[in-house]
């Protein structure tokens, strides 16, 4: 009885994973198409809102079942295991991993952040103190409490900008007292950035590192963000000498009177200004925008201090010389849904996208349980500490086959990675540096290194855990093979193989007709005068083009000309003026005249193949894919299963 209890059991249970399973539409040769595979392809490179009708389909079919045979070719001459095959296809497939490589939520956020800050421009000052990414903890430490104990002496009353002056390391300190002026999202760092936008105005940061070193910072002022705005401008350039100087104030006052009385800013401009660039265009700029660029403060000062469009600035003196700026347009403000992709794009490019990836490295260290061995680092270390001091700064670190690197240093799933795998990163990602401890160095290369595995490892297995993925994959790799073999066998035969195209067209040039042609030279003349000095100039045998240019002596507008080969309606004036042989002068109702000489009339005959090697071309090219199709399905048999078809989309 149980017996009988556990076959039933186990026969209900094939039956249902059997009926789940799509069932086939078609075989070809040892392998098939499903009908969840079809409508999946049909349904994606169709009109996905109205439901197919059966024409359409049996098309689709047709078209599929042939692609598919192109494949299976590809993959009989081996051409998916090339060299140039697997490089192309691992580029493809780089670049359809990302949107699975990518935290949405974390993206979204970041997306938004920058957009949130975009709206604003902080004014900070700050102060730093050098210290290399690779540095020995103590001197990690030195630079720190350096810094905090300058930090400590501001918070007790000493100025910011004394301070920055006196003891931040970066070199503009001493003449800009730290300050970096107004800024937004993407100028700077996204580190320096993060404590710029989340520190108050006036209060001063706590201690940060980036890649230069150790920062404070101080929040001067804070703004909403002006919008580019598109400027004119008349410049009248200064230099060191006073008289220049005292020269250029009295023109620029003297354009700027002129201006208030009502003068043409365009033509002040292009008469009086300096700049050559702009000066004939009436002194039209690109756009400026109020942080960054070219300009200088002041003028970007004066610009955006223009409140209304045509409005114009008082002379303003930059390091150039003096200027009178007009405002002519200024950008509206876009929404997020408009700027979501640029800021996308930005940040792909941009230190935060490092906020993502972290973010995903540590779902898949969490999704397949990272274990790391106790000072799997320091044991490495340990192993040839000498030479690492030695040579890793330089990038010379050299193999040494003697030493035992074959110890696990951390698991990710059921996979290990030994010494030995991190000792190939070392020896293949190692950079010359400056300076920087080999111990810290190692370090941070180890975090990369695991971070790159486990992008790797989740990367691989990619198309286990997401169908679409899979599919996505499968229709790129088998669009470049189906490229490569159509290449081989169809689009380059057919520009090479000159004997097969010469036969084919012999066996098909009636395709290719030329219909009833005339061949002739049509003049259309001025006047009647003109039109019998060209009738006899052509009756002498004289050239058209000589006739052309004796008839416009006195005016190049008296006489235009046509002449070649004419099929019907392919000239009006050849058409309506007949195809009779000789030359003969015509005048129509509108009193224009013509003459028109016939040479010959043609009857309709074969064109060369010079003359339509294009069309007998692309014809050709089909002829061998028609060809190749047949043999296709002899070498593959091709066997629709009907009941199936039947219920297609149903």
């Amino acid at each position: 009885m149980k017996k009988y209890i556990y076959s039933l059991f186990l026969f209900c249970f094939v039956s249902k994973v059997l009926l789940a399973q799509s069932p086939v539409l078609f075989n070809y040769g040892i392998d098939n198409v499903t009908k969840s595979e079809f409508e999946r392809v049909f349904m994606k490179n169709n009109q996905k809102d109205k439901k197919p009708d059966e024409k359409s389909v049996n098309e689709y079919l047709d078209l599929y079942i042939n692609f598919k045979l192109k494949v299976k070719e590809a993959q009989s001459m081996g051409l998916d295991t090339s060299a140039s095959f697997k490089k192309e296809l691992e580029g493809y497939r780089k670049q359809l991993a990302q949107p699975y490589l990518t935290d949405k939520n974390v993206n979204e956020a970041l997306i938004r952040e920058a957009y949130d800050r975009g709206k604003l421009e902080v004014n900070a000052s700050h102060i730093l103190i050098m210290c290399d990414e690779n540095a020995l903890p103590k001197d990690t430490l030195v630079a720190y409490n350096k810094l905090a104990e300058i930090r400590k002496s501001i918070i007790k009353g000493e100025v910011f900008d004394s301070a920055a002056r006196h003891g931040s390391e970066d070199p503009s300190a001493k003449f800009n007292n730290g300050n970096l002026g107004y800024f937004t999202v993407f100028n700077l760092i996204y580190s320096f950035e993060n404590y710029a936008y989340i520190t108050p105005k006036g209060d001063v940061s706590p201690i940060f590192r980036t890649k230069f070193g150790y920062h404070i910072l101080k929040v001067v002022d804070r703004r909403n963000t002006r919008n580019d705005i598109k400027v004119a401008h008349i410049m009248i350039k200064t230099s060191k000498d006073k008289n220049t100087i005292s020269n250029a104030k009295t023109r620029i006052d003297s354009i700027y009177q002129r201006l208030m009385n009502n003068g043409n800013f365009e033509e002040l401009a292009r008469q009086y200004s300096e700049d050559d660039g702009t000066a004939k265009t009436g002194g039209v700029l690109n756009y400026i925008t109020s942080v960054g660029g070219p300009w200088p403060q002041e003028f970007k000062d004066a610009a955006f201090t223009i409140n209304t469009i045509g409005g114009i600035s008082q002379p303003v003196e930059t390091p150039y010389g003096w200027h009178i700026i007009k405002l002519i347009e200024r950008k509206e403000t876009q929404t997020f849904d408009l700027q979501k992709d640029q800021l996308k794009q930005k940040i792909s490019r941009d230190q935060r996208s490092e906020v993502n990836k972290l973010a995903v490295i540590d779902r898949i260290k969490k999704e397949y349980k990272y274990k790391e061995r106790p000072k799997a680092i320091d044991n490495f270390y340990i192993l040839d500490s000498a030479n690492l001091n030695k040579d890793l700064a330089a990038g010379k670190w050299a193999e040494n086959d003697k030493l035992n690197f074959k110890q696990n240093m951390f698991t990710l799933g059921q996979t290990s990675y030994t010494e030995s795998d991190f000792k190939r990163y070392v020896l293949d990602y190692q950079t010359p540096r400056q300076r920087g401890a080999a111990l810290v160095m190692l370090n941070g290369m180890f975090k990369d290194f695991v971070n790159q595995k486990c992008l790797e490892y989740e990367e691989a297995r990619l198309e286990s855990k997401y169908e679409d993925f899979k599919n996505l994959y499968q229709e790129y790799k088998e669009g470049i093979l189906l490229f490569d073999l159509m290449d081989k066998k169809v689009w380059s035969k057919a520009q090479t193989d000159t004997v097969g195209l010469k036969d084919y067209y012999e066996v098909n040039k009636n395709n290719y007709m030329w219909k009833d042609r005339v061949d002739a030279i049509a003049f259309e003349c001025a006047d009647a005068k003109t039109a019998k000095t060209i009738k006899k100039l052509l009756n002498k045998g004289i050239a058209a083009d000589s006739i052309l240019k004796v008839a416009n002596k006195t005016n190049p507008l008296n006489t235009t000309v046509k002449q070649g080969k004419f099929e019907k309606g392919e000239n009006t004036i050849v058409d309506s003026l007949g195809w009779k042989l000789g030359v003969n002068i015509y005048a129509n109702k509108n009193g224009k005249n013509f003459v028109l000489q016939v040479k010959e009339v043609m009857l309709a005959q074969p064109k060369k193949i010079t003359e339509a090697r294009g069309l007998i071309t692309a014809d050709y090219q089909n002829y061998l894919e028609k060809q190749w199709i047949a043999d296709l399905r002899s070498k593959y048999p091709v066997s629709v299963v009907d009941s199936v078809k039947n219920t297609l989309f149903k």
